[in-house]
């Protein structure tokens, strides 16, 4: 026979989370901003799923409070909504190697570092290990400003909220949202380009000699891309 599940349990398995998360500070410390893509789709059914941008303002933080900010209310938001499967992405190296292997040490140690000091950021680190508890979270690195599009619309949030402004955060079905979830770099067609900026006017290249002829002698800046 099967164990009885309620129906809370079973929508727990039926759910799974794709998060995007991003944090930004002016001043690190000063202003600041989270913000998050949230992703549910089904896994027992063809379910077109449905995407919700969470955000906030910070009045005084640093960036790396921001990133911890962000993952906790992602984490926190998917508790509420009664999902337990959760795959995050996050540019930031110092959540990821806190929460996945330095915070064992730290909480052996009574929250001191190898060097006898308080560690930094005590506060959300705890928050953070709570938000995830009884939740299966499968933490994944990616690249900042590298052509993936819902970790650039997270820190899109984030910044935004940094800047004091706020953004129109979208909540509906997935194939409404206009924002790709893949985790991979989105390579341009033609790449790669070349980009120059000079006197606040941005141009676009298809070759190098191009882009040379405009930001030589000058005061510019120019790059090689590949991604969106």
């Amino acid at each position: 026979s099967f164990p009885t599940r309620r129906s809370s349990d079973l929508n727990k398995v039926m759910k799974k989370l794709i998060v995007y998360t991003d944090g930004a500070a002016r001043g690190n410390p000063g202003p600041g901003g989270w913000g998050a893509v949230l992703a549910v789709k089904e896994q027992t059914n063809n379910a077109e799923g449905h995407v919700s941008e969470i955000g906030a303002r910070l009045e005084n933080t640093t960036n790396n409070e921001a990133e911890l900010t962000a993952a906790i209310e992602s984490l926190r938001w998917a508790r509420n909504n009664d999902i337990s499967h959760i795959k995050l992405y996050t540019d930031s190296s110092y959540v990821i190697q806190g929460i996945t292997s330095w915070r064992h040490n730290w909480q052996k140690n009574g929250w001191q570092t190898q060097n006898d000091e308080p560690v930094k950021n005590k506060q959300l680190w705890q928050n953070l290990i709570a938000a995830q508890e009884g939740l299966e979270v499968d933490y994944e690195h990616v690249d900042g400003h590298a052509g993936i599009p819902a970790n650039e619309r997270a820190d899109n949030i984030a910044t935004a909220f940094a800047d004091n402004e706020q953004p129109d955060l979208f909540s509906g079905a997935v194939d409404d949202y206009d924002v790709l979830l893949d985790p991979t770099p989105q390579k341009l067609t033609n790449a790669p380009v070349y980009l120059s900026l000079v006197d606040g006017v941005v141009r676009q290249h298809t070759d190098w000699s191009d882009c040379q002829q405009r930001v030589e002698g000058v005061d510019a800046q120019y790059r090689k891309v590949k991604t969106i």
